[in-house]
């Protein structure tokens, strides 16, 4: 799965340290880390700070790939299962693909990333029922799941 539109150009890489990545300055870096091992921070402060800053609340991102994998192994999904995914991105290609994409029903909090993810889940060929809003209210109309997976952070 096309793991780099789900990767904003600029971003922070998590493998040795955090580094700022760029695909436009240094493509061959930039490439290299969104086709690693390596969990990358997309967005800080609600969008409200540069991620080239590096300084902010982590606000959105992209899991690194052996852990997703880890993950949707743990959750064990079926062709024909419903599945709630609470952080809409890439996690939602590879779900769509596992249980079928009507089954999939994927929540995301922030408007502007769920925007994009639609977008990008379009390019990619995939049509799971998208909704802008709290994870934690779910989706009773699209109740009952057999499957919830949650890749988002939690404020308190």
């Amino acid at each position: 799965m096309p793991r780099h539109r789900f990767i904003t150009p600029v971003g922070q890489a998590h493998d040795e340290g955090v580094r700022l990545i760029d695909r436009e300055a240094d493509p061959d870096d930039g490439w290299d880390a969104v086709y690693s091992d390596t969990g990358i921070v997309t967005q800080l402060d609600d969008g409200d700070t540069d991620v080239r800053r590096a300084a902010g609340d982590y606000t959105s991102s992209a899991s690194q790939p052996s852990m997703v994998a880890d993950l949707l192994r743990w959750l064990d999904p079926e062709p024909g299962h419903r599945v709630l995914e609470v952080g809409t991105g890439w996690t939602c290609v590879l779900l769509s693909h596992l249980v079928g994409e009507g089954g999939v029903t994927s929540v995301e909090v922030d408007p502007a990333v769920a925007g994009q993810a639609a977008g990008n889940l379009r390019e990619a060929g995939v049509h799971p029922h998208l909704i802008v809003g709290d994870g934690a209210a779910g989706c009773p109309e699209r109740a009952p799941f057999d499957r919830v997976h949650v890749t988002c952070g939690v404020r308190v």
